[in-house]
């Protein structure tokens, strides 16, 4: 998610915006999955809350940098990466 959200700072610094909604839902993600590493790691009993919650940040990231996966390493690296968080937080 940070390579992916770093990838589409660059391509702003160029002038090319078509990442702009990439860009929205990964740092939505990366907010939302380092508060589950953090319940996880603590042991809260809200994780699973919280897992709700990442799962569906979790999914609309992955839609949205599947978008871009053909062209972009790091986009197609992220939603993969989404999708695993995904899976773990149907199970959870």
């Amino acid at each position: 998610g940070q390579a992916c959200l770093v990838h589409c700072m660059e391509a702003f610094a160029s002038g090319d915006t078509s990442l702009v909604a990439c860009a929205r839902q990964v740092d939505q993600m990366l907010s939302v999955c380092g508060t589950l590493q953090k319940l996880a790691a603590a042991g809260s009993p809200r994780l699973s809350d919280m897992a709700k919650v990442a799962l569906a940040i979790c999914d609309d990231c992955e839609k949205e940098c599947r978008k871009h996966a053909d062209h972009h390493a790091t986009c197609k690296a992220c939603a993969e990466a989404c999708k695993t968080c995904g899976e773990a937080c149907r199970s959870a």
